[in-house]
């Protein structure tokens, strides 16, 4: 029976290289729903545990209609949550820095970005800005499998710590946000990997650092994209839900 290895350890301290994964199959597309499933429960059994911040609210509740849309499918939450209840928060409330304002040649705050990135995705905006820095974004992480909470003008290297898992859960959200936009495989990719980096860390590293609702919604949309692309794949159940 295959396993899904990539949150066995802290993605932060021993990032895994996939690149020389090996293919195993059905069991092994069953082994990772198997495991997304044991993640999503212990995000939900947390969430009550945390108050969440006015941005999270707002991005996820903004996030779950365009989610619903492209998924024709609902996602699943309890009657206390946060997202149903909050979907009229207004916008004049969060306070985001525009994402034309950063420059390729200046020093970039990551989360600034990050959150700007979402922002501007949920308006649904148009323009070849919001692709060219997920596109650096991808890059970044691809190479190192981590994101720095700083990177210098060139926005090549990049400095100062990489544990800040906020980081990661916006940028999980752009590339859900960006993947059911396009349906590019591209991001997807990323999307999973970004995930596998979250679900290896212990709710003790999470607690009070990123929204548990908010990943929950973004495993289950992660979960619903696998389970449209291997629909046609015989011998895999995708009654999960």
């Amino acid at each position: 029976m295959a396993k899904y290895e990539y949150t066995d350890d802290n993605r932060l301290e021993k990032p895994h290289k996939y690149m020389y994964s090996t293919y195993m199959g059905v069991s092994f597309i069953t082994a990772y729903f198997n495991n997304r499933l044991n993640h999503l429960k212990r995000f939900q059994l947390n969430n009550k545990k945390i108050k969440n911040k006015n941005i999270d609210i707002y991005f996820c509740s903004q996030a779950k209609s365009i989610f619903e849309s492209f998924l024709n499918s609902k996602l699943l939450f309890d009657d206390n949550n946060y997202v149903l209840k909050s979907s009229n928060l207004p916008t004049k409330s969060i306070d985001i820095e525009g994402l034309a304002s950063f420059k390729i040649n200046q020093n970039i705050d990551t989360e600034s970005l990050l959150c700007s990135l979402v922002f501007s995705q949920l308006k649904d905006e148009e323009n070849k800005t919001i692709k060219n820095w997920i596109d650096r974004l991808v890059q970044r992480f691809e190479v190192s499998k981590k994101l720095y909470v700083h990177y210098p003008s060139g926005f090549r290297l990049g400095k100062g710590v990489t544990d800040k898992v906020y980081l990661y859960w916006l940028f999980s959200l752009s590339l859900s946000l960006y993947y059911t936009k396009t349906r590019s495989i591209k991001y997807l990719s990323t999307f999973l990997k970004v995930n596998d980096l979250i679900c290896s860390l212990d709710d003790n590293f999470l607690l009070n650092k990123i929204p548990f609702q908010g990943i929950s919604m973004i495993l289950q949309v992660e979960m619903l994209c696998i389970k449209l692309i291997s629909k046609n794949t015989k011998g895999v159940d995708h009654d999960y839900s």
